[in-house]
Order: C-alpha cells, then sequence, then structure tokens
C-alpha cells in the first residue's frame, strides 16, 4: 500500500520469487506469497517467509513473516463435533518435560455460521479437583483462574498482533475466562475491546456478556469438555464471513493436589502464556 501521495515502484521478494509492483499515490497491490492448498478444518499450519522490498529509490527492506494459523469450517446451525479432528494443544506452561499420558491432554475445534462461533474444547483429565469452595471469596465471579479447569480465551479481532509496533494487548483484543459452578458453566470478559469498535454507546456489558455468551461444561468419563457459542455481538469487531481472519488462543488451568499449577496453551512460543501476546497466538480464517 502507497500511503504517500508520489507513485512508487520496486520489487517484492519472497520465497526466492521477485515481483515487480508499480502503486499509484494511494494505491495498493496484492501478492500471493505461498501457493494455494487444500484446506483442511481445524489443522494447524505453519508458513514462514523472508520478504524483501526494493523500490527503486530508498532504501531496501527485509523482514521475516512467520505465521501459525488453521481455517475455521462452515455449519449450518450447531456443529456436529464428532466429525471435526480438532487440533491438539501441546504446550505446556511452564514448560513441563516428562508429564505422563492421561495427565492432561486437550484439543480444541472451531465451527462458525453466519450468527454464531462456535468452539469446543476436550479435556483428558488424570484428577478433576473440587475447588467450590473458591466461589466464597470475594469478587469470586472475575477470578475464575482459582478454579482447577478454567479456560481463558482470546481473540486478536485485528489480526495484527505479529505486526504492532509495541506488544501487549492492544484495542481490539479480548479475553474471556471460563470455569464450572456446580457443574454448569460461567463466564467473566476479563478484558474487552474499545468500545468504539463493538457498537459504541450499545457495546454489550461485562453482565450481559456474562448471560449471553453460551457455555456448557459436561464432565466425560477421562475428564471433561466446554462448548461455547459467542454470538457475533460479543466478539466484535470480529465479522462472521468467509475469509475473515483473527488472532485466537486458548489457555487451560490445571490444578493437582501437592504440585504446583500448570496449563496447557495453544500460543505458539514453547513453554510461555498466552496473556497479553498476541504475537504468540495463531490466526483463525473463517472458510466454508
Amino acid at each position: 500500500r502507497n500511503r504517500t501521495v508520489s507513485p512508487r515502484t520496486g520489487t517484492l521478494e519472497a520465497g526466492g520469487k521477485k515481483t515487480a509492483y508499480r502503486l499509484k499515490p494511494e494505491g495498493m497491490q496484492a501478492f500471493e506469497l505461498t501457493p494455494r492448498r487444500k484446506i483442511e478444518p481445524d489443522k494447524l499450519y505453519h508458513s514462514e517467509l523472508q520478504l524483501t522490498v526494493t523500490p527503486s529509490k530508498g532504501d531496501r527492506l527485509t523482514k521475516r513473516w512467520n505465521m501459525d494459523y488453521f481455517y475455521v469450517p462452515r455449519v449450518n446451525g450447531t456443529p456436529d463435533w464428532s466429525r471435526l479432528p480438532g487440533i491438539p494443544m501441546t504446550n505446556y506452561h511452564p514448560a513441563q518435560p516428562g508429564i505422563k499420558k492421561g495427565d492432561l491432554e486437550a484439543v480444541y475445534k472451531l465451527a462458525w455460521d453466519r450468527r454464531n462461533l462456535y468452539i469446543r474444547v476436550e479435556v483428558t483429565d488424570d484428577n478433576f479437583m473440587d475447588t467450590s469452595a473458591q466461589w466464597k471469596r470475594p469478587g469470586a465471579e472475575r477470578m475464575l483462574w482459582v478454579h482447577d479447569g478454567c479456560l481463558e480465551v482470546y481473540f486478536d479481532c485485528g489480526a495484527n498482533g505479529r505486526s504492532n509496533s509495541k506488544p501487549g494487548y492492544d484495542d481490539d483484543d479480548y479475553r474471556y475466562d471460563f470455569a464450572q459452578k456446580n457443574g454448569k458453566g460461567v463466564v467473566y470478559r476479563f478484558k474487552e475491546v474499545f468500545h468504539q469498535l463493538a457498537d459504541g454507546v450499545n457495546m454489550p456489558s461485562k453482565d450481559e456478556a456474562s448471560k449471553n455468551v453460551k457455555c456448557e461444561f459436561t464432565r466425560t468419563k477421562n475428564g471433561y469438555a466446554y462448548t461455547l457459542t459467542f454470538a457475533e455481538r460479543y466478539i466484535l469487531p470480529i465479522v462472521l464471513k468467509k475469509g475473515f481472519p483473527f488472532g485466537f488462543a486458548l489457555y487451560l488451568h490445571d490444578k493437582d493436589p501437592g504440585k504446583k499449577d500448570k496449563a496447557l496453551t495453544s500460543g505458539m512460543k514453547p513453554g510461555a502464556h498466552c496473556q497479553a501476546d498476541p504475537a504468540n497466538w495463531p490466526i483463525a480464517i473463517l472458510a466454508e
């Protein structure tokens, strides 16, 4: 994109392929940087490129672009989760070498339609602790991370965590927390976007989000599962349409008697937390 009032020319090199660009004032030109591939839903992909821009006048610029991403399939109403393979969560925080099978394992699945974004997280946990006493603490409805199985869900609505000039949250990031209380799912919106990006004065309050973001919590033979439903209103400025990209990550808490707390995360940095680090979150792309 040429943000100046003068024409710009030069070449873009990516993956060993050079392409000329010629931009009018305030003009824009698109390039296909990687070969097209068959889309498989809920499968994690990785792309790593070195981009070099050589303008006809001015300094050469080289930058590496690393991106982990996956495609979210479109459905007609409630998904048939048994037909989606899911993406395994294998990154422990803090790093946990030698975890025994069944201690804590999880896969996540996403789907969408024109009204809702659907998320399911299926967890194997060999020791699900009773943390119900924590609900007596002051402000307990805002501190869901004290519970075993608390799930933090992150959205980078602009998919710009890798390109922002400063690390950390910006105005288009959410964090939603989920836990179970007496076997039922509860919700708290811990971090929200700037209200002007989400319908201004009509942006839903934290209380409305807690009531209307649907959270089903189910105990299973070997653990538990979350099934979440976000109407578009509660994730604006994400728009539920084909091709829309957004950063997405999960952080799943695990507590065991006599041991330090640990977690599984879908973030891409080994041993790192997702909190306030959208550059660490894979990109979800709404597909057909």
